[in-house]
């Protein structure tokens, strides 16, 4: 029965461990980085990722749409409203 118990509970943290590891490597995305660093200027974006193929013309593509998403209505805010 001990033997048992051992056994089980060997697995079960073995699958927990597993299952850990394959969450922790799913939720470090790369986009997601890129994404959060599209204020950027484009020679420090090269300088911290130089593995990015990107060129220049699609990153201010990016940071087009990027700041397009994110831009705020003039009516909500509180300065441009009278």
């Amino acid at each position: 029965m001990n033997v048992t118990m051992l056994v089980l509970t060997a697995l079960l943290v073995i699958d927990l461990v597993i299952l850990a590891s394959q969450a922790g490597a799913q939720r470090m995305s790369h986009a997601v980085q890129y994404e959060s660093n599209m204020r950027l200027p484009y020679k420090k974006f090269k300088e911290l990722y130089p593995e990015n193929p990107i060129a220049y013309r699609q990153y201010k593509e990016m940071q087009a749409k990027q700041a397009f998403k994110t831009s705020i209505p003039s009516k909500q805010l509180k300065r441009m409203v009278r």
